[in-house]
């Protein structure tokens, strides 16, 4: 008997757990805003229901926006930390600002702690990326550059080619994040980087691509960004195609140089990065475009 009524106390429980967890899973759709479970509390409503284990609601769960493009998991951890670095490095200028008593930020540069060669430049609204609001310019231009006496003119309205892009340094009223359609690429630096590319593939100046037409032979090679470099034998994705260029007898043709109108200096993958012969010689063409 006495097995029995413990038998029926479990039984009892269970069905009471089983309760609990369904009424917290319709709690979670009901409070969503578009009454819609996020992938993370969804997992974790279904797996309480089917083993009885709901008691209090986690304490974290991944919550999602339903609404607009955010990062998620399969975009590069680096764009995602580049972007968080901005926005941070903003707040504190401006809260620093703030308590000096003053209107506008601070001059500000700093470089992106995941690529030294990257640099952020902090510029006052109107941009390309915001009319009322302050963005970040970013250059392979740095600090050391901005004390040899370089004058980074027409940074904020797209004039200089010292400029990858513009990327906002605070959110918009509505608070959405900062995500990749966010960054606007300035026209002026992808004509300049495509005409340092053809002048280093025409004067051999870089061994990578040299060395990529002796094995090719003869046919079309592809400039590959390096942030995201395809398998070898393999054609990378269309916005890491910078150019594309023919190979006859081993020799690249400078002249057949075609740009690919569907790459960008700025995917999930990262921010444009070029071969070292091609790096350093557009940065030298840079300084001297804008001293």
């Amino acid at each position: 008997m006495q097995s029995i009524a413990l038998k029926r106390q479990a039984i009892k429980r269970t069905v009471q757990s089983t309760l609990a967890s369904s009424a917290y899973a319709y709690r979670c759709a009901s409070t969503s805003s578009t009454s819609l479970l996020t992938p993370g509390r969804s997992v974790v409503c279904r797996r309480c229901i089917q083993k009885g284990l709901s008691l209090s609601p986690p304490k974290s769960i991944p919550s999602q926006s339903v609404s607009g493009q955010i990062f998620t998991a399969t975009v590069s951890v680096k764009l995602t930390r580049t972007f968080a670095t901005s926005s941070s490095c903003f707040a504190s200028s401006s809260t620093s600002n703030a308590e000096e008593g003053l209107d506008a930020p601070p001059n500000l540069v700093f470089a992106d702690p995941h690529r030294p060669d990257l640099f952020y430049h902090l510029v006052p609204p109107p941009t390309p990326s915001s009319r009322k609001h302050p963005a970040y310019a970013l250059s392979f231009l740095g600090e050391e550059d901005l004390k040899s006496g370089i004058n980074l003119g027409g940074v904020g309205d797209g004039r200089s080619p010292a400029v990858i892009g513009w990327l906002p340094a605070a959110q918009e009223g509505d608070g959405k994040e900062t995500t990749l359609s966010d960054f606007v690429q300035n026209d002026n630096f992808i004509r300049f980087m495509h005409d340092t590319i053809k002048d280093v593939l025409e004067k051999g100046e870089d061994d990578i691509w040299t060395t990529g037409a002796m094995q090719l032979q003869h046919g079309w090679m592809h400039i590959h960004d390096q942030r995201n470099v395809p398998a070898l034998g393999r054609i990378g994705d269309p916005d890491d195609i910078i150019a594309s260029v023919l190979v006859e007898d081993s020799k690249i043709k400078a002249e057949t140089y075609q740009a690919m109108p569907s790459y960008r200096v700025c995917t999930a993958d990262g921010i444009v990065q070029l071969t070292e012969g091609i790096a350093t010689r557009l940065k030298e063409r840079l300084l001297a475009a804008v001293l």
